[in-house]
């Protein structure tokens, strides 16, 4: 186990040096993600349907507000990637949630009790695997911001 981390840890320094940050937005990143939601999986008929509640939590820690137009989050798989729309805003010290919803229903505000000061962005092309699986943000030029590493 000791030398898989030793790998990553070398994999992760390798990919710093020659993918460097972007200085100008580099504080925003993904602060948690909910990989498996509570729902109870096995009382859903549509397979989409029990990944309602997954998220991906963005967080800016700075005193501005950024704009996050044309970013995007990518899963493990190719075809999982997100856009973020023209508009996005993250505020000063806030948090934006990337939720995945189907075409269910499913309110993700109130299923969580979140009050409306809490931003909510629903989309369906992310779905997480329920153990983990790494996640990554790129600004609107594609510049590599973060990467998420489950189980670190």
């Amino acid at each position: 186990m000791k030398k898989v981390y030793i790998f990553i840890s070398i994999l992760v320094i390798t990919f710093f040096k020659i993918c460097p940050v972007s200085a100008q937005v580099a504080n925003v990143y993904i602060s948690e993600i909910m990989y498996d939601s509570p729902l109870q999986e096995d009382k859903f008929n549509n397979s989409a349907d029990h990944n309602n509640g997954e998220y991906i939590k963005l967080f800016n820690p700075t005193n501005q507000t950024v704009n996050i137009s044309g970013w995007v989050i990518k899963g493990t798989e190719q075809a999982e990637q997100f856009a973020f729309p023209t508009g996005t805003i993250i505020p000063a010290q806030g948090i934006l949630l990337v939720a995945y919803t189907s075409n269910s229903g499913f309110n993700f505000a109130l299923f969580y009790h979140l009050d409306n000061t809490v931003k909510v962005i629903n989309q369906s092309a992310i779905i997480l695997y329920n153990k983990g699986e790494m996640v990554s943000l790129y600004d609107a030029s594609a510049n590599y911001l973060f990467l998420n590493f489950p189980g670190l």
